[in-house]
């Protein structure tokens, strides 16, 4: 838990608002002001640096699963398709209907990785000092910061 008169060097914030503002999940926010704050704070105030660098993971391993996933699930679509159509032109209905509900859970997982960055949001607003399970020990490990 940080110290709440602690204060940015970057817009004079308190230390917990900066950390909220890492992980804003709204319009990229989140991700610019993680850079500006890891770029601009000095390397001694390692807390902010720690929530910037777990942000920017955090982020890079969301939007780089929903990436893979996609592509994945597209080629195993489409594939899927001439596969099936070459067997018997009856089952591709049943394909589609099986690829739409795996889309389905794919969008709710997106969701819930969308919700987990708004949920890291306010917990760093109320001074909780969020912790990714695998990412906190690599943000530390840059940052400074002693878990």
């Amino acid at each position: 838990m940080s110290d709440s008169t602690a204060v940015t060097q970057t817009g004079n914030l308190p230390v917990h608002y900066a950390a909220a503002a890492c992980y804003l999940p709204v319009m990229s926010i989140g991700f610019f002001a993680s850079i500006a704050f890891l770029v601009m704070e000095p390397k001694e105030n390692t807390e902010i640096r720690f929530h910037a660098v777990q942000s920017l993971l955090y982020q890079a391993v969301f939007i780089g699963g929903t990436i893979l996933g996609s592509v994945v699930l597209t080629m195993l679509q489409v594939i899927g398709v001439i596969v099936i159509s070459m067997i018997s032109d009856s089952l591709v209905g049943l394909f589609s209907l099986l690829m739409m509900l795996v889309w389905l859970v794919f969008t709710l997982l997106i969701m819930v990785g969308a919700a987990g960055l708004l949920g890291l949001t306010v917990l760093a607003a109320m001074e909780k000092s969020p912790r990714v399970p695998v990412l906190a020990g690599q943000a530390a490990k840059f940052s400074g910061y002693t878990l």
